[in-house]
């Protein structure tokens, strides 16, 4: 399968759609060319200023727009910026309205992410509502001038009134900010974009947002919309009030309920909360002055939060800043959604490669068990249906006892296939379990089953109750038991027990006397169908495997605890009750 996940058509609609809106919030003439001089974005003030609709500019030139004049004049300040690829400011008098208005247009030149040259990226600045830009004189000192004059597009302009006011060393500072903000936000989508490993989104978001706005940290939040709480995911500095399996109701944060819910920023000041918020105590202890709460929204769902923070007094964000977090956000929820998708991928490719090798020696498995007992089954019926007549009865009774044997041992590996199947698939209700009972019934199968050999088993009068499945729990203690007496010592020493782990759950274990097992031996015990390499006992190695099963899928873990000459300890944990049980229950 492709390992490859590609951003919603209707995300990277919206981003356009949001870097659009980002342009149009300033008055200044905005706009993008490619390498042909042709129109492929312009905001608001653009199509005010020119006085023509979007759709009539974009696609064209502005020689198409304005004539052949404009056009040349156009090219060659645009032609000078894509040869040498450096910005280039420009003045020009324009006529609207009946009179001549003054710009000043700073080109640059736009690369995509690998460093080609696209077009051109324009930004005016509009200097006066009745001033004309001078044109060029051969004198020096203009010929020194930083800012090259061309003429209007109008064949025949009107004079200029008065003289124009130059720009200022502000006006300067404000463009090139302007610049450096929209090159710095095209940079930190195209970063954040750029990775499907999930961890590395976040810390890429939280590192971009925090130079971009200029904060001095971000903090993410997961949203669980399942049980409505709020948790801590990352920071790009640690927060020592804020840890990581800290998890918030909506009721306790009602303010980062509202941009949840919402889906809209909200802008927290620390100083205007009352003492009693439970957002005034988190923020407080964080050393936090302002928060600025922004949803990532995908598809019209909320996935987290991204919190910008400012820990001088009185800072607050102001709707640029605002716009400008809330557009990176928005990619970002795209691609924290496709990393999540590609993990996801990636975990199902790998539990595929897992099953397949499941299979191929479950195939191995069943086909070398079963055609030992099978072969023994007709060789000897054909043996009797051939000679029976002239056989004594002895023989004949010896070779009816190995084809019964042989045709059990064959219906026990049907029945624990069966077994494991069913716990793959089935979809039990568990409930509190008797244990002491579960056990007792285990006990008295096995003392049946072994009742002609040797066996010394030490139990409690009680074992502690467990959350779980009473039909499965007895199968965990008949294979434990078994395998005690089948590969412990001779005659079997076995004892059952039942202890209390730190974390709550309860661990219950059986022990006994054989001759243990090597590190490399137990590491092999609990994977599918895997035999230890004693072929002087009889097994076929599915129990190990069907417990591990078990165990897991009701919440639990197996394990082994050996030393080759000292025995082996046998061990399985399950919750006490299901409320532990809920938060451990990795499905089989």
């Amino acid at each position: 399968m492709e390992k490859q996940v590609i951003a919603d058509t209707t995300d990277i609609q919206n981003n356009l759609h949001a870097l659009q809106a980002l342009a149009n919030q300033t008055h200044r003439i905005i706009f993008v060319k490619d390498k042909d001089g042709r129109f492929t974005f312009i905001n608001e003030a653009g199509t005010r200023f020119i006085g023509l609709k979007q759709a009539e500019i974009i696609g064209k030139t502005e020689a198409d727009l304005f004539g052949p004049t404009a056009g040349f004049e156009s090219w060659e300040s645009e032609h000078q910026v894509l040869v040498t690829g450096k910005p280039r400011t420009t003045a020009l008098n324009w006529p609207r309205h009946g009179k001549t208005q003054a710009l000043e247009i700073v080109k640059h030149p736009f690369r995509d992410q690998t460093g080609q040259m696209q077009g051109i990226l324009g930004i005016s600045h509009i200097l006066s509502s009745a001033a004309a830009v001078k044109k060029p004189s051969t004198s020096p000192a203009e010929h020194k001038s930083p800012v090259q004059t061309y003429r209007s597009a109008d064949p025949k302009p009107k004079p200029a009134s008065s003289p124009q006011k130059q720009l200022t060393t502000e006006d300067h500072d404000n463009i090139l900010s302007l610049n450096r903000t929209l090159l710095t936000l095209q940079s930190a989508i195209v970063a954040v974009s750029a990775s499907l490993d999930h961890q590395h989104v976040f810390d890429t978001l939280l590192w971009e947002m925090v130079h971009l706005v200029q904060v001095e940290n971000c903090i993410a939040f997961e949203w669980n919309q399942a049980e409505n709480t709020i948790s801590f995911r990352d920071a790009y500095k640690q927060l020592e009030a804020i840890q990581p399996d800290m998890a918030y109701g909506l009721h306790d944060l009602p303010l980062f309920r509202r941009a949840i819910i919402d889906r809209f920023p909200v802008q927290i000041v620390a100083d205007e909360l009352q003492a009693t918020l439970r957002e005034h105590e988190l923020l407080s202890k964080s050393g936090i002055e302002t928060l600025l709460l922004l949803p990532l929204v995908y598809q019209e769902q909320v996935t987290g939060l991204i919190g910008l923070v400012a820990s001088q007094k009185q800072r607050t964000f102001s709707d640029w800043e605002i716009s400008l977090a809330q557009m990176l956000a928005s990619q970002a929820a795209s691609s924290i959604v496709n990393a999540r998708l590609y993990e996801e991928i990636d975990e199902t490719n790998r539990a595929l490669q897992a099953s397949n090798e499941e299979l191929d020696a479950f195939a191995h498995t069943v086909a070398h068990d079963l055609k030992s007992p099978l072969g023994l089954t007709i060789g000897f019926s054909d043996i009797l249906l051939r000679d029976a007549d002239n056989m004594p009865q002895e023989e004949r009774d010896e070779f009816l006892g190995i084809i019964s044997s042989s045709s059990r041992k064959m219906a026990g590996i049907i029945d624990a296939l069966l077994l494991l199947s069913t716990v793959r698939k089935a979809d039990i209700q568990k409930s509190m379990v008797d244990m002491t009972t579960c056990f007792s019934e285990a006990r008295y199968q096995i003392e049946l089953q072994y009742k002609d050999q040797p066996l010394e088993l030490i139990a409690p009068d009680t074992l502690p109750l467990c959350w779980g499945y009473d039909g499965w729990i007895i199968e965990i203690w008949t294979n434990y038991l078994s395998n005690a007496i089948k590969y412990g010592g001779q005659p079997a020493h076995v004892e059952v027990g039942a202890t209390r782990q730190q974390d709550g759950m309860i661990r219950y274990w059986v022990r006994d006397n054989g001759q243990g097992l090597t590190p490399e031996q137990q590491s092999k015990l609990f994977f599918p169908f895997t035999r230890l390499n004693q072929v002087s006992i009889a097994g076929h190695g599915l129990g190990l495997s069907i417990v591990r099963r078990i165990v897991e899928k009701l919440g639990g873990q197996v394990g082994i605890d050996s030393e080759v000459g000292h025995g082996s300890t046998f061990y399985f944990t399950l919750p006490p009750n299901g409320e532990l049980s809920s938060g451990m229950n990795p499905e089989a």
